[in-house]
């Protein structure tokens, strides 16, 4: 299984993809097809001041057309639309982001844990 990370140095493979995302994996592909929808949580995004932190995602589809935005919510539904959409993501795939939205929601904070969480309900943490 081999599940890229755009604005990263190093993508998992093998014992090092988490099992949520493995086990709803089809035959050997990613679930959520071309895309990684991890969530980071970076001050200084979008012109903002290096202490001003912001949700986004960290793949290029994912956050294309969404700014970054002080609220994950924004973030979160904008990541399922793409996936939905955009992504070719599985059946399964497109289940755990929407998993993954309700378990943002009910955090209601605005911190890197809500990106946490986010990232391991997708099994990409």
């Amino acid at each position: 299984l081999l599940i890229r990370e755009p604005m990263m140095t190093k993508a998992k493979t093998g014992k090092d993809a988490t099992a949520t995302a493995a086990d709803a994996g089809g035959a050997g592909g990613n679930v959520f097809g071309k895309c990684v929808p991890k969530m980071i949580f970076v001050g200084g995004l979008g012109n903002r001041p290096a202490t001003e932190f912001t949700f986004q995602s960290s793949d290029p589809i994912c956050s294309e057309g969404q700014q970054e935005a002080l609220n994950p919510n924004i973030i979160t539904n904008h990541i399922k639309d793409v996936v939905n959409t955009k992504c070719d993501a599985t059946d399964a795939g497109k289940a755990l982001v929407a998993d993954a939205i309700v378990k943002v929601a009910a955090l209601k904070d605005r911190n890197q844990a809500t990106a946490d969480t986010w990232n391991q309900a997708l099994g990409l943490a």
